[in-house]
């Protein structure tokens, strides 16, 4: 255990993929998860599997409908994670959408749509939680970034959004800090996800991870473990900085 035994975490987008590793890691190491996403089958199911398989762990998990989009249902979704489990010690800012689309390809209502998600779902989600973390005067944040976020390429608006979290994220680290709240970010290299398995064609799938040290795609799972390290004490001298879990793409 890393300090995350007793503690409690709010994880978005945990119907699948990153989400979902993450929510079972953390309930692994004796956290209470409260699991949210649109995919309502989807969280239901990771919640479903983290209660069934993770008996003998002290951590249990929660589900709750919620589009990150939208300001005041995240700020009831989190006071309701706070009132049911007592506090809100970690927020896994990970909900987000994606395209393999350049600049001219895009649509403005897809930019629009870019934007809400994975942009303003993360500053919603720290709205949300900064009044429960200053209370506690203690909390970790971990946003979901990319590699597309560092390495300018052709999907050019999904790397904007992903550029502005880890910009947000290293510009709020000090003022967090006076709080006693940290903020770091993870920026995912080529990971095998549902997501990732309908942006590459079988050809592209074979060839990507050349460019890694590994020459493999990773797993969810090796994302999550980096996940559960920020949330911990561990990691408590950790504070405004993007991690890559990319196998040396970047």
């Amino acid at each position: 255990m890393r300090g995350l035994d007793g503690k409690s975490a709010v994880v978005t987008g945990g119907a699948s993929g990153i989400g979902r590793a993450s929510s079972h890691r953390l309930a692994e190491e004796g956290t209470d998860v409260y699991v949210t996403d649109v995919d309502v089958d989807g969280g239901e199911e990771t919640v479903r599997q983290i209660n069934e398989e993770n008996e003998d762990a002290s951590g249990n998990a929660y589900f709750r409908e919620l589009d990150v989009r939208d300001v005041d249902e995240f700020d009831a979704a989190l006071a309701e994670a706070d009132d049911e489990l007592g506090s809100v010690d970690v927020l896994f800012n990970n909900a987000g959408i994606g395209e393999m689309q350049g600049f001219t390809e895009t649509e403005p209502d897809h930019v629009d749509q870019l934007i809400d998600v994975n942009v303003k779902g993360v500053w919603n989600g720290c709205h949300a939680v900064f009044p429960i973390m200053e209370q506690q005067g203690s909390g970790s944040i971990v946003n979901t970034s990319s590699m597309a976020g560092w390495l300018p390429s052709n999907i050019t608006t999904y790397g904007m959004t992903k550029a502005a979290v880890l910009h947000f994220t290293e510009s709020v680290a000090p003022e967090l800090g006076e709080y006693g709240i940290r903020i770091n970010a993870i920026c995912p290299g080529l990971i095998d996800t549902q997501m990732t398995r309908t942006w590459f064609s079988d050809e592209m799938r074979e060839q990507a991870p050349m460019r890694t040290a590994f020459n493999r795609w990773g797993e969810p799972e090796e994302v999550a473990a980096c996940v559960a390290f920020l949330a911990s004490d561990d990691a408590s001298y950790v504070t405004g900085r993007p991690i890559k879990v990319d196998a040396g793409y970047v």
